[in-house]
């Protein structure tokens, strides 16, 4: 992440969450934060509070190294995350699963759920030479499970292709789900030397109940 593989995700989220909400100060819970780079980002871009769920205890400790005010991480499930009803005004849901029941005890009313999944060319290169094409079903499920419970507001693709170096191949290669339980990762893509992340990026509002 520290060279900006994200950024245009980043710059999406901020975005949305500038444009579709209205608080001067929102608070923002990062439901799945992992080590919290979009929780850091948004609380430097929008002034915002910021709360960081992950049940990966681990993550939440490497994200809450370098205390800043403002910001809370807590390991929690987030099915059941400690916070309290009609509080946030957006909920960040990036690369992770979701929990649409939890979002909408946990967000204002008007509040705004940015989610975003892998697009169709995410880690492109990696896949190819696994020979994993990008299943196009897998979004088509996440916006049909988003509909029962939300009212899009809008949809867009965060797409860029960067060069990288053997050094930050093998980060990539690590961190990606894709080579989990495959082993040898670095060297079956030892000559690999650009990367594509594409972010499908999700605006809603949660739906009332009727």
């Amino acid at each position: 992440m520290a060279r900006g593989f994200f950024a245009q995700v980043v710059d999406a989220c901020a975005g949305a969450a500038a444009l579709y909400q209205q608080n001067p100060s929102p608070l923002v819970v990062d439901a799945g934060c992992g080590e919290g780079h979009y929780a850091r980002a948004l609380h430097g871009r929008l002034n915002a509070r910021v709360i960081g769920v992950d049940i990966a205890k681990e993550a939440i400790a490497v994200a809450a190294r370098g205390r800043q005010d403002g910001v809370l991480w807590l390991a929690a499930d987030m099915a059941h995350m400690p916070i309290k009803a009609a509080s946030a005004d957006v909920m960040l849901n990036i690369f992770a699963p979701a929990n649409y029941k939890e979002f909408k005890r946990v967000l204002k009313p008007g509040g705004i759920l940015i989610k975003a999944a892998p697009g169709k060319a995410h880690l492109a290169q990696l896949r190819q030479r696994l020979n994993l094409p990008r299943d196009e079903e897998d979004l088509a499920l996440i916006a049909g499970q988003m509909k029962k419970h939300c009212k899009f507001i809008t949809r867009q693709s965060c797409a860029r292709t960067m060069p990288l170096n053997k050094s930050e191949l093998a980060d990539m290669s690590g961190m990606t789900p894709l080579l989990f339980n495959r082993g040898g990762g670095e060297v079956m893509f030892d000559d690999i030397d650009e990367i594509t992340i594409d972010a499908e990026l999700f605006v809603a509002h949660m739906l009332l109940p009727t």
